[in-house]
């Protein structure tokens, strides 16, 4: 097998010594567009041809260079078309990579551009021209969103980036990634949308937000159900329901002391037991942990 370029240059063949020679019959080959079988005594007259078939490549409807088999013509000639088919898939599939890469990485200057955008070295026009390049009308009213991949565990940014373009998916919405850990949106509101009541509703939304966090009682303290105090009782402990899934939650809960019966001086007796006995007091290391875990000692 063999392949070479528009210029009759052989890129790739199974024999290296024939890689980088010409190829005479690819000269015709890519000039006429069709294949061509090349019998022993054919090929001797050819530079650098054995006996075989050349068939054209094409991408995008232009040949791009040449593929070639060497052996009998009418026994390799189903097979050549097998390898030119595979050739134009490839070479399709790395064109359309290519090509998304490039423009993902014009996507990612303009958000670059717009974000940190300095009329002494980028002319507004520019940015504008940049934009209509790819298909995007700057003119149109948008809102901007910044998603801070590091705050979302367990998730890159290839995959936020994914779900950020099935979620802002038209047209006009420009995505793309700012640095290693932000994806920006460039979402274009629709027409007729009042812009004031967005701005008010995104404030609301922002100060409802630190409210919330700056709220006390929210910062979730460890769990002490191990050691438990007096007065408390663990009801559950674990992962609760009601918080959805992957939120733990200790469900420890402060059940209310009883009353203890106080003499005339106010002071509480010894608890008895059935018989009329007192129980015999706890040692000293017992009644010392005892008091430090209910903070009375």
């Amino acid at each position: 097998m063999m392949i070479t370029d528009r210029h009759g240059l052989v890129l790739g063949n199974g024999d290296p010594t024939r890689v980088g020679t010409f190829h005479e019959a690819s000269v015709d080959v890519v000039r006429t567009e069709r294949p061509a079988t090349h019998t022993a005594a054919q090929a001797r007259r050819l530079t650098g041809v054995r006996p075989g078939i050349t068939l054209p490549v094409l991408l995008d409807g232009e040949v791009v260079g040449t593929v070639g088999l060497t052996g009998p013509p009418q026994q390799v000639r189903r097979f050549g078309l097998v390898v030119r088919n595979q050739t134009e898939l490839l070479l399709r599939e790395s064109s359309l990579l290519t090509s998304r890469l490039v423009r993902e990485k014009a996507v990612t200057d303009l958000l670059q551009d717009i974000a940190h955008h300095d009329p002494t070295i980028v002319a507004p026009q520019e940015v504008e021209a940049a934009a209509h390049d790819l298909g995007h009308d700057l003119r149109l009213t948008r809102v901007a969103l910044v998603v801070d991949v590091e705050r979302i565990p367990g998730a890159g940014t290839p995959a936020v980036l994914r779900t950020v373009r099935q979620v802002f998916h038209d047209m006009q919405d420009v995505v793309g990634t700012l640095g290693r850990s932000h994806v920006a949106v460039l979402h274009r509101l629709p027409r007729n949308t009042d812009t004031d009541a967005v701005l008010a509703a995104a404030r609301r939304r922002r100060g409802t937000r630190r409210r919330a966090r700056a709220a006390p009682g929210r910062r979730r303290r460890p769990c002490r159900g191990h050691h438990r105090p007096a007065g408390l009782t663990r009801r559950r402990h674990g992962r609760d329901p009601a918080r959805g899934p992957g939120r733990p939650r200790c469900t420890h809960r402060r059940l209310p002391a009883a009353p203890a019966a106080r003499d005339a001086r106010g002071a509480s007796p010894d608890p008895v037991r059935p018989d009329g006995a007192r129980p015999a007091p706890p040692p000293a290391g017992l009644a010392r942990a005892a008091g430090h875990r209910t903070g009375m000692g």
